[in-house]
């Protein structure tokens, strides 16, 4: 049976962290077209990092055979973060579980290191270790701008989203959002409706539609653009998530424009994101009465 059996330093010039209980299964598990999905289902959504300390083992076998004592000793991480490495374990019934979902939605996996990784992703200080992916990734979507907002815009807000994203259409800009309802919903319907490219980022599994009135518009970029998300299929929309989907909105273009946004807004968040980033961030003016004109007018 043809197997890949990588050297361990391997790990620390491309995988980023993984739940090291399960690095023997990564690197000796048959050569088969599933073989990225599993990878990714074994790695985790842990912050970017060097791995050289796993060096010092030897092999995955000493790493899947060593106490948590001794991946903290070696490896100088804290006692807690090795206990909750040697604690992980992905059953083989749920990686076939994901495979079978990502294989009926026809979704792929890309990594940090595969030649299609968004170039713009790429180049922040945590970019996401993998990227769960309906549709596609084309060198154009380099040139991209991300639209934000509130869920409950109004009227003035949907029409300047919808405006600004014809233009940049026009122009050959690629339109970036979380899918959310409200404004993200605005500009990738506006985005597909005057012949353009548009990315969505979920705060959720690649299989879970969210909000679920958006179930054919995801279905529709994921065949006229992108849908991505570095959750886990059946990950629900969990509050905890956005936070960190807000970071590759940004991550993913060169800038991002705030339409109508609370002062407590997700989509601050996105733009603080941005700047950390060193994008560009735009505000659209609005009512200076209205609530809704908080976000981007601080």
């Amino acid at each position: 049976m043809n197997a890949i059996l990588l050297p361990l330093s391997f790990v620390g010039n491309s995988i980023g962290y993984l739940r090291v209980r399960n690095i023997v299964l990564w690197f000796i598990l048959p050569l088969t077209r599933h073989q990225k999905i599993i990878r990714a289902i074994l790695a985790t959504g842990w912050p970017w990092k060097e791995f050289h300390g796993w060096v010092r083992f030897g092999s995955p076998e000493a790493v899947l055979r060593a106490s948590a004592e001794e991946i903290s000793k070696k490896a100088g991480l804290s006692d807690k973060l090795a206990k909750s490495i040697t604690g992980h374990n992905v059953s083989r019934e749920d990686i076939l579980k994901d495979i079978e979902i990502l294989d009926r939605i026809n979704a792929s996996v890309i990594i940090r290191w595969d030649n299609d990784y968004p170039v713009n992703l790429g180049d922040i200080y945590d970019p996401p270790a993998l990227l769960f992916l309906r549709g596609s990734i084309i060198t154009e979507d380099s040139k991209a701008v991300a639209i934000v907002g509130t869920r409950n815009p109004g009227r003035y807000g949907i029409e300047i989203a919808e405006s600004l994203t014809r233009d940049l259409v026009r122009e050959g800009v690629t339109i970036v959002s979380g899918l959310a309802r409200g404004i993200d919903t605005a500009c990738h319907t506006a985005a597909i409706k005057a012949g353009g490219r548009t990315i969505g980022v979920l705060g959720c599994g690649i299989d879970v539609a969210y909000p679920k009135e958006n179930l054919s518009l995801i279905e529709e970029m994921a065949h006229s653009g992108a849908v991505i998300t570095e959750f886990r299929p059946g990950i629900a929309p969990m509050a905890t998530n956005f936070y960190r989907r807000n970071r590759i909105i940004s991550g993913l273009s060169k800038g991002v424009v705030v339409v109508e946004a609370g002062k407590n807004s997700g989509s601050l968040i996105t733009a603080q994101h941005a700047l950390d980033q060193n994008r560009d961030v735009f505000a659209v003016p609005g009512n200076v009465m209205h609530m809704r004109s908080k976000g981007p007018h601080q």
